[in-house]
């Protein structure tokens, strides 16, 4: 999806390297991994036949797991893969984005099926996450499995989920992927969500369409850069829409 977008937008996207590279925080002194004890434990008990002990230690295992293989044993032992794991309600899928942990988010929508929709309690969605952090190998990952481009955060439900000063801004209420790949400024997952076809109207909670916070940047290569983009999309998609309203 982005080389095709890149073939046409190459002058645009071309000369921001904006993609999250791999994270290699391993050093000389670093121990042999060594799973938790409870991920030890876990891999080895079938959820479905397990005592009530047993189901309740492995409820949140997958929370702890580390690498795919981990998750793919958790998995065959009966975990749901969208089982929330945390306060906010997020599930692997939406934590293993955030950490960049491509090899688990594959395992978990390949061989889990997990819903890439999933949402926390805030609204936010996986696809966000990778949008937000520049993971486009995440977002082609995403896309491919059917992540809802235009999906908004919704914030924290009325009552006592939220708290009474609560402030929606700040909560980015009505922020999609394409609002938070462009307030990082990373144009790669821009051009990947305008290609699959993200509304470029879409409003945050405070009336701003993800263009004008890309033009916020400090940098004014980086604000041309996006200005640009979203012309020749607009341009682009005026033109589909033309022609397909000939065809008719």
């Amino acid at each position: 999806m982005l080389l095709a977008f890149s073939a046409t937008y190459g002058d645009v996207v071309g000369e921001v390297d904006d993609t999250a590279g791999p994270v290699d925080d391993k050093s000389p002194n670093e121990a042999a991994y060594e799973p938790t004890e409870r991920v030890k434990h876990c891999v080895d008990v079938e959820l479905e036949t397990a005592s009530e002990a047993d189901k309740e230690y492995c409820k949140d295992a997958l929370r702890e797991a580390k690498n795919n293989m981990e998750v793919h044993r958790l998995l065959e032992k009966g975990h749901d893969p969208d089982r929330p794991l945390d306060w906010q309600g997020r599930t692997k899928i939406i934590l293993s984005t955030f950490r960049g942990e491509k090899d688990i988010v594959a395992e978990l929508i390949n061989f889990g099926q997990a819903n890439v929709n999933a949402k926390a309690k805030t609204g936010h969605t996986a696809l966000m996450y990778a949008a937000g952090e520049g993971h486009t190998d995440l977002i082609q990952l995403f896309l491919a499995a059917g992540s809802d481009v235009n999906a908004a955060v919704e914030g924290l439900a009325e009552g006592d989920e939220r708290p009474s000063d609560y402030d929606a801004s700040r909560a980015m209420l009505g922020y999609t992927a394409l609002h938070f790949a462009c307030m990082n400024s990373r144009l790669r997952a821009t051009a990947m969500l305008l290609d699959a076809g993200a509304d470029m109207q879409s409003k945050e909670h405070g009336g701003k369409t993800a263009l004008e916070i890309a033009l916020e940047a400090k940098s004014k290569h980086v604000r041309n850069k996006f200005k640009l983009l979203f012309e020749n999309v607009e341009k682009l998609r005026a033109e589909d829409a033309a022609k397909a309203k000939t065809e008719l």
